[in-house]
């Protein structure tokens, strides 16, 4: 029985020592890295390329549009956060652009609290100067709106987008 178990641990360990792991350095560069963008440049890029409509998880919501797009040697993340009803406070949590490192997606930049007052959509993002060649980038945030003062939330998240 110790054998059994002692062998089990060892094959687990040598298999989690194998997974690819990147070490990425936090909070010096990434906020230099990103520069934010004005609601109607989110608009437009939304607008323009095909990001992805998220189905809202309350009936709160109208929809939510979160993407992840190319654009020369920059990273762009745009979002769009949409009320049925005029909400005194809408906007996004936190919105990250993670990278993925082997079976992990690991956080490279993020933009906290981003909101409009008394609006039934609001839309925002921000550029992402420096992606890897070859590493694929994900979108993930918490969209919210607070209506007649009860607070409501969604998360979601794009698929990998290489670069």
């Amino acid at each position: 029985m110790r054998k059994k178990c002692f062998k089990r641990i060892t094959v687990l360990l040598m298999v989690i020592m194998l997974l690819p792991l990147n070490v990425w350095a936090a909070g010096t560069s990434g906020e230099a890295d990103i520069t934010e963008m004005t609601p109607e440049e989110a608009e437009y890029y939304i607008q323009l390329s095909g990001t992805e409509t998220i189905q809202p998880r309350s009936g709160v919501f109208f929809d939510l549009t979160l993407g992840v797009l190319k654009e020369d040697d920059r990273l762009m993340v745009v979002y769009s956060t949409n009320t049925r009803e005029t909400a005194s406070e809408l906007g996004t949590k936190e919105i990250m652009l993670e990278v993925k490192s082997g079976i992990f997606w690991i956080p490279v930049a993020s933009l906290e609290k981003a909101c409009r007052s008394n609006a039934r959509m609001h839309s925002g993002g921000f550029y992402y100067n420096n992606p890897v060649k070859g590493s694929t980038y994900r979108a993930a945030a918490i969209h919210y709106a607070i209506i007649d003062g009860k607070e409501y939330t969604s998360y979601a998240s794009t698929n990998g987008t290489t670069f």
